[in-house]
């Protein structure tokens, strides 16, 4: 991005026009990658002898892996959204509630 002869009002306005794409794009992502997921679990249900609860991801790991070596993610001062993602994701991986 060339900054040079920009006020700092339409960096600022090119920076979130940026970052609205990127946010649309992702979205986008998030919703083709629910409706596969979506599509796998009633292929597999389908395919399966035995009935499954809907809720559950059959996908998921069946075992307890909150005792699996994983290092929490360490700040390096860039990417704050990121590292605050691999943080949830951490989370959400160990089973540790939000509270």
């Amino acid at each position: 991005m060339d900054t040079r002869g920009k006020t700092n009002a339409e960096f600022c306005n090119e920076v979130h026009e940026i970052l609205a794409w990127h946010e649309s794009s992702f979205d986008q992502v998030h919703s083709s990658l629910q409706t596969i997921l979506t599509e796998l679990q009633a292929m597999r249900i389908s395919r399966s002898p035995t009935k499954h609860n809907p809720e559950i991801n059959p996908f998921a790991f069946t075992h307890d892996h909150r005792h699996l070596k994983l290092s929490f993610p360490k700040f390096g001062g860039e990417d704050p959204t990121g590292w605050l993602y691999k943080a949830a994701q951490y989370f959400e991986f160990k089973r540790i509630s939000p509270e």
